[in-house]
């Protein structure tokens, strides 16, 4: 060996970006394809970074302690979805309910609605949605239309934002706006839940990070997530959608 050696410290390490990258990250599926993911996949959510001692919150901010901001992944998401969709849905009191919510449910559909005069088009890929079906009348159930119900989980995974509408911003004010009024129309009810609303904190050490310094286990956000989605069924059964 010639010349003598040096040594260059590393002066800026490179925070890990948020999803994850890990292979065993299932991504959403390219438009076009036909396969479907399944339900539940044990994987692990990706990280948005974090700094020995200090904790990068979604705000920009940092808070003391040993931690890294963790998500749930589409799949993991999904799976969660379905489950809270067959216990509140799957076995009504009222036989006249029938086809189920949980029974109409597909998994990474195609929703549409055509522009009018006073709404926006509206093209999404969903992670669950159940299509509209006519029921037909039956001795003393009145039958009539169901409308479509659908949800998405929307993350940063494989550009999951961008294949909400095929636009790089994700959701535009318009489509929010048009998803809002085919809801209040009675027309579709398309609800969209986004990963940054139930983040948790993972310890580098594996000990519990819920306590003083404010961290959030995945068994809390899990709860929140649940919750918000029977929140969600109850909402949307006492608007007359199933």
């Amino acid at each position: 060996m010639s010349g003598p050696l040096r040594i260059r410290p590393v002066r800026r390490y490179r925070a890990a970006r948020y999803p994850s990258r890990d292979p065993s990250v299932r991504a959403k599926r390219q438009r076009g394809r036909t396969a479907l993911l399944a339900a539940a996949v044990p994987v692990a959510a990706g990280g948005v970074g974090a700094l020995q001692g200090c904790l990068w919150t979604t705000s920009g901010d940092l808070v003391p302690g040993d931690y890294m901001t963790r998500y749930f992944t589409e799949a993991e998401a999904r799976a969660i979805l379905l489950e809270e969709l067959a216990t509140a849905t799957g076995s009504p009191a009222d036989p006249c309910a029938h086809p189920t919510l949980a029974e109409r449910a597909l998994e990474n559909q195609d929703f549409t609605a055509p522009a009018t005069a006073v709404r926006a088009a509206v093209a999404l890929e969903l992670d669950v949605l159940a299509p509209a079906v006519d029921v037909p009348p039956d001795g003393t159930c009145p039958g009539g239309p169901r409308p479509p119900v659908g949800f998405e989980f929307a993350t940063s995974e494989a550009n999951d934002d961008e294949d909400l509408t095929l636009n790089p911003d994700g959701l535009t004010a318009a489509e929010t706006t048009a998803l809002e009024q085919l809801r209040s129309a009675r027309d579709a009810a398309i609800v969209v839940l986004r990963s940054a609303d139930f983040v948790y904190h993972e310890s580098y050490d594996g000990a519990d990070v819920a306590g003083s310094d404010g961290g959030i286990t995945r068994d809390q956000a899990e709860t929140t997530l649940r919750e918000r989605i029977r929140q969600l069924i109850t909402e949307l059964q006492g608007e007359g959608f199933f």
